[in-house]
């Protein structure tokens, strides 16, 4: 028990540490980090979830200056029911499936994050509406929901 006591503490510090240098969602870290220590991926999925809240509460006042509150909104109402439908459905949907999903979760932040040096004039012509964010903020969500991550690991630079 002290050794998950301690492993738990060691994870938590390292996801905040590269969440914060990296400015990526700490359950793509943490998540993987606490099955790897012997958690069941529910349980790493759910606490994942339960952390999240404070992670984004220290990264944005950290960031507040850099905070565009009009996206937020959107990102928060588009994203806040799926957060909750996705944490739903974890448990009826296959575990290969949210592997699956794990996968492209993880390519697709790679890519996002370094798309403006891979395809500088695609990521030069990305002008996101209202409309764009909160449905994006909705699919995104699902699927993190899902997999126990945070949107931000994948719509950081998106």
């Amino acid at each position: 028990m002290a050794y998950l006591l301690v492993s738990c503490f060691v994870i938590g510090l390292v996801a905040g540490f590269m969440g914060g240098l990296f400015g990526i969602g700490g359950g793509s870290i943490r998540t993987p980090l606490l099955i790897l220590s012997g958690v069941s991926p529910l349980s790493a999925f759910a606490i994942n979830l339960v952390v999240i809240p404070f992670s984004s509460l220290v990264g944005a006042l950290t960031h507040r200056v850099n905070v565009d509150a009009r996206t937020g909104v959107y990102v928060v109402v588009g994203g806040s029911l799926d957060s909750f439908a996705g944490a739903l459905l974890v448990g009826l949907v296959p575990r290969v499936v949210l592997a699956f999903l794990f996968l492209v979760s993880s390519v697709i932040t790679v890519f996002g994050m370094y798309l403006y040096k891979i395809a500088p004039k695609i990521y030069g012509k990305i002008n996101p509406t209202s409309r764009s964010i909160m449905f994006g903020a909705f699919i995104l969500n699902l699927i993190t929901g899902m997999r126990g991550g945070s949107g931000g690991s994948l719509s950081h630079h998106f």
